[in-house]
């Protein structure tokens, strides 16, 4: 089940990478660092951060990402 959810992980950085070059090569930088930049990365990382460490920790690193 861990490899699984490695995979998952890999794909979703891939394409969130992918997309955002594609978006500067065919439509416009600013596009593409808007997306980047995005709470889609972010939410990705607090998604998969809650999977694999609890809510305690998570809570903690969306605390702290507020605060920063």
């Amino acid at each position: 089940m861990e490899y699984l959810d490695l995979v998952l992980r890999f794909i979703a950085a891939g394409g969130i990478i992918v997309g955002v070059t594609l978006i500067v090569q065919h439509i416009d930088p600013k596009y593409g660092g808007i997306l980047a930049a995005a709470p889609i990365t972010t939410t990705l990382a607090f998604i998969f951060t809650y999977s694999s460490t609890g809510e305690d920790i998570t809570r903690q690193l969306v605390l702290g990402s507020f605060y920063l």
